[in-house]
């Protein structure tokens, strides 16, 4: 048993020794924030879904992603598409605007989302958050590289 679970037990004190060497790039102040947006979003589908009622860090945490929408111009302000880990695609930087309008269209989303949160109301919330999905498809199938393998 011990010598099963030897290589766990050194993965998990490597990363509890030396928390700041990633693996990955879930360092990078762009991933986490789409990290943030995907995980919120999930939890106020399934919320909305089983017809629960959103407590305040929920809304606290649709504000969150709401700042993160205002701030897209500085998490894609440089190019980093030729990066190994990165899945942005070169033409966020040569085609600007269309990245600035889709991501105008996010956000207005997330604040409509935000809107429709207060309201209390299950079809206005259901509403919201098929356009804030059809507004992250919009921009990711013109902006995103499919993973690399």
């Amino acid at each position: 048993m011990v010598k099963k679970n030897f290589p766990l037990f050194i993965i998990i004190m490597f990363t509890i020794t030396f928390p700041n060497y990633s693996f990955s790039h879930t360092d990078n102040p762009r991933h986490k924030a789409m990290m943030t947006l995907g995980k919120t979003m999930k939890q106020i589908s399934t919320i909305n879904k089983s017809g629960g009622s959103f407590e305040p860090d929920d809304l606290n945490k649709l504000n969150e992603i709401f700042e993160i929408s205002k701030s897209f111009n500085v998490l894609f302000a440089n190019d980093d598409s030729g990066e190994e880990e990165s899945r942005a695609s070169p033409m966020i930087w040569t085609n600007k605007s269309k990245f600035k309008n889709f991501s105008n269209d996010f956000e207005a989303s997330i604040a409509k989302l935000i809107n429709a949160v207060n309201s209390k109301s299950n079809e206005k919330v259901s509403n919201a958050i098929a356009q804030v999905g059809a507004n992250c498809g919009k921009c990711h199938r013109v902006f995103r590289l499919p993973k690399k393998n």
